[in-house]
């Protein structure tokens, strides 16, 4: 019997071991890769939501920091920084690879003076020890603001600051108008996702909905041409004051695309968007407003929304974000209009998802502002709204409200905006770093706060490195300045007293850019 030499036994023992030990790394490798994906895109969740907030300092290097623990992440370019971070408070800090050092020096003069580089963000060429520092807040949670000093309103789902609302709302008197009564009643109410039935008359003219199909004067209406094709998801319709409008949901592909048109009892148009409108989400659309001046709104995860005003358009999807639209509602629009003000009230005829919002324009011609009401409790399964009364001195809504299957009336009086002593918004203060480290500021690179356009003019942008000698700033850019060494900084935004009642500035955002020494 022949006997193998115990060399190639022993050889192929090793190529076992020296197998097991690839296989063994490469699955390590592979269980890094996952991790790292998951909390990557996990911290992004996170971020998304505002439950965290993140600090960048260095180029390629962003530290997001999640009670105490930090996760650490390699990314190319600031571009991608800012995209991380821009959802969200957060600091920012780009600082060359060469050291800074810190210098002192007092409060002094400003000037128009400072080296920017085409982006407008590199560190500096002509002093290369200066430090970039940044601190930019889309308000999503109030975790960056004083609240002991700051006097304006935070609305969490509008993510913004304005002046304290002014309203009142409570039970209806039991002797409401029959024709109120039936208006809200006979506001078409379902899920989400389920097609519905729908009236809307003008005059004696009605064109009715149910599910997919049209009837007009109690006749069949087929739908554009261009559609017969096309997979509907949804139709919807909406009526101003000469004209119906119909909104066209199509599944095109796994996304879904909003189509428009306008009937005049004759025949179809369509209604054209500045950009086609195409969601990765569901969406059942809304309409409300006059002849010329009206909203469109495709009601879905993340809202799409346009304001029509004659021959002109603008996205106003901005007031419709996820916050806001809590998973997706078909709303609905209510328009009012006196001396130079306009309001609007859009609210919710989705089950379950009762919601009410005011839009304001602050006397101008584009939508200005968002309040989210906060006055629905647990139990409350639907909302339908109508205008009862508008004056200079007051906007009164009628609501039905069913709750357990039971019907409730009750009224909502909105008297503006608690803006006669003006306001103010007061930061925490703001470290340049996660470090906290001793800072002299030398360059204010840019100073600027997101505000609707009619109030631009009016709100002032202040300094301040120990949250009392303030340093009056507006919005500029390229302004120099010497500031004492500091670990922190504060920043202020002051808004002047109105006497128009419905009026309120809108901030969204603010930025503040600097240059410094370490």
């Amino acid at each position: 019997m022949a006997v193998k030499p115990k060399s190639s036994a022993r050889a192929k023992a090793q190529a076992i071991i020296i197998a097991k030990e690839i296989l063994l790394f490469v699955a390590i490798i592979m269980a890094a890769i996952v991790f790292y994906l998951v909390a990557y895109y996990f911290c992004l969740y996170l971020l998304e939501k505002g439950y965290i907030s993140a600090t960048v300092d260095s180029p390629r290097k962003v530290t997001i920091v999640i009670s105490g623990e930090s996760f650490v992440d390699r990314v190319s370019s600031l571009n991608k920084i800012q995209e991380l971070i821009a959802p969200d408070v957060a600091e920012v800090l780009m600082e060359p690879e060469s050291s800074s050092q810190s210098s002192e020096a007092a409060l002094a003069s400003t000037s128009e003076e400072t080296i920017r580089s085409d982006n407008g963000i590199a560190p500096n060429i002509a002093d290369p020890s200066l430090v970039f520092g940044s601190h930019f807040d889309t308000f999503a949670n109030a975790s960056y603001i004083n609240s002991k000093d700051t006097t304006l309103y935070h609305d969490k789902l509008a993510a913004a600051y304005f002046f304290a609302p002014d309203y009142v709302f409570g039970p209806a008197e039991d002797n409401i108008n029959t024709d109120d009564k039936d208006i809200l009643n006979s506001v078409s109410l379902s899920p989400f996702k389920q097609m519905n039935s729908d009236r809307r008359c003008l005059g004696n003219d009605c064109l009715e909905q149910t599910g997919k199909q049209l009837s007009f004067r109690g006749h069949e209406l087929a739908l554009p041409v261009e559609l017969n094709s096309r997979d509907i998801a949804a139709v919807s319709i909406g009526a101003l004051t000469k004209r119906w409008l119909i909104g066209v949901t199509v599944n095109n592909a796994g996304k879904y695309e909003g189509l428009i048109y306008s009937f005049d009892g004759q025949s179809f148009s369509r209604v054209l968007t500045p950009e086609p409108i195409i969601s990765a989400y569901y969406g059942v659309f809304g309409f409300g407003g006059g002849e010329n001046n009206y909203l469109a709104i495709y009601g879905a995860y993340k809202g799409i929304a346009y304001h029509f005003q004659g021959a002109k358009v603008n996205n106003v999807s901005n007031f419709f974000d996820f916050r806001v639209m809590d998973g997706g509602f078909k709303p609905e629009v209510l328009f009012t209009a006196f001396e130079t003000n306009i309001v609007w009230y859009v609210y919710s005829s989705t089950t379950y998802k009762p919601m009410l919002i005011k839009l304001w324009q602050n006397r101008g011609e584009e939508i200005a502002g968002e309040l989210v009401y906060n006055i629905f409790s647990r139990g409350d399964d639907s909302a339908v709204f109508k205008l009862s009364r508008a004056e200079y001195d007051g906007i009164t809504l009628l609501a039905k409200i069913k709750k357990n299957n039971q019907d409730f009336w009750y009224y909502l009086r909105d008297q503006g905006f608690k803006n006669k002593a003006g306001g103010q918004l007061v930061t925490a203060p703001l470290a340049h770093d996660g470090y906290s480290s001793q800072i002299t500021i030398t360059n204010i690179e840019e100073a600027r706060f997101g505000i609707d356009a009619m109030s631009a003019t009016k709100a002032d942008f202040f300094f301040s490195i120990n949250n009392q000698d303030w340093l009056k700033l507006g919005q500029k850019k390229r302004v120099k300045v010497e500031i004492a060494p500091t670990r922190s900084y504060f920043l202020k935004v002051v808004l002047p007293q109105s006497e128009d009642r419905f009026y309120s500035p809108f901030i969204s955002e603010i930025s503040f850019n600097y240059y410094c020494r370490k």
